[in-house]
């Protein structure tokens, strides 16, 4: 017979209670703060191939309504985005431009009503093809030395303002390739290195805050994603007016197949035969896109160089707003 002494008291009946129920609601917090981590740091990143420049990753294009999970400097990770509901009576918009969300650390997509800056006279024969070698952690420096070579001409083309009047040329262009770094650095939250690169959404975002920045808040980048295969129309739909491709290959090594690291190229020219011609660690190497068996190339004329596979090709467009702000 079990006394009455032995059992436990009411007090401690409520403590046991208390106890248990500060141990699921301990659990509950676990798990959500495992599937936030799980969100922003979604898939082990393959490593890079030594001495192949680290560049953007491939990131489809955002949904509207979407908002894309960021992956800070993480040169192989595919970019995914993340599906929130869209509003009912959300309006579409001929521009949009990617934004930095300081408050989730992501990126949220918004509309822009605007018109298209127009070029009448093109001048592409001016748009220079800079060396990445000459820049700091070049084996990285694919992304912002793409930005770089449309940038300058559209400041010396009057699109935008010069972001210095040094008076020596490779004074300028070090001073802007420094602005350029600095502004990625910002997304990234520290600065390249040879062994991390800058991702797609870095290039998008830093490029559109830059012009943005120079230009007082008076011009905008929006930017079409199209993935390969890519058409000779989606070629020449970035040749007109101030409208700048960046196209994403991955390197190839006939020595070490399969292609390894990802590379950003300024695509300068293109015309109605599908000859383009991009800017590639200093030189203007002119080819074709070929389709194989394993996906698209871009292959040069004259076999100068490697074999590129095509990822994909950013399209700036860069526009005025309706309703202009005066820049970050």
């Amino acid at each position: 017979m079990i006394s009455r002494g032995s059992l436990p008291s009411v007090r401690e009946w409520l403590g046991f209670v208390a106890w248990v129920a500060a141990i699921l609601v301990l659990i509950h917090f676990a798990t959500k703060w495992r599937d936030h981590v799980e969100l922003r740091h979604h898939a082990a990143v393959p490593a890079t191939p030594a001495g192949v420049a680290a560049a953007p990753t491939v990131a489809s294009a955002v949904p509207s309504g979407e908002r894309l999970a960021r992956v800070a400097g993480q040169p192989i990770a595919i970019i995914r985005a993340v599906p929130v509901a869209p509003r009912a009576t959300e309006a579409e918009y001929p521009f949009y431009t990617i934004e930095p969300d300081a408050k989730s650390g992501n990126y949220r997509r918004q509309g822009h009503q605007g018109a298209e800056c127009r070029n009448v006279y093109l001048q592409r024969e001016i748009i220079l093809s800079e060396n990445q070698s000459s820049y700091r952690a070049p084996s990285s420096g694919c992304g912002p030395t793409a930005i770089l070579d449309w940038l300058i001409w559209y400041q010396n083309s009057g699109l935008v303002p010069r972001s210095t009047q040094h008076s020596d040329t490779e004074s300028y262009k070090r001073i802007t390739y420094d602005l350029i770094d600095r502004k990625i650095a910002e997304l990234k939250g520290h600065y390249r290195t040879d062994f991390e690169g800058t991702n797609t959404i870095e290039i998008i975002v830093a490029f559109d805050g830059l012009v943005r920045e120079l230009s007082g808040g008076r011009i905008r980048l929006h930017c079409d994603i199209k993935n390969a295969p890519l058409s000779r129309g989606d070629l020449l739909n970035q040749t007109s007016h101030y409208r700048a491709g960046i196209l994403i290959v991955q390197l190839y090594d006939p020595k070490a197949p399969p292609p390894g690291g990802q590379h950003a190229v300024a695509v300068v020219r293109t015309d109605t035969t599908g000859r383009i011609t991009i800017a590639n660690w200093g030189k203007y190497e002119n080819g074709q896109l070929v389709r194989r068996g394993d996906g698209q190339w871009f292959v040069t004329e004259d076999d100068s160089s490697p074999p590129m596979k095509v990822c994909s090709l950013l399209t700036f467009i860069p526009f005025r707003p309706t309703n202009p702000d005066r820049g970050s």
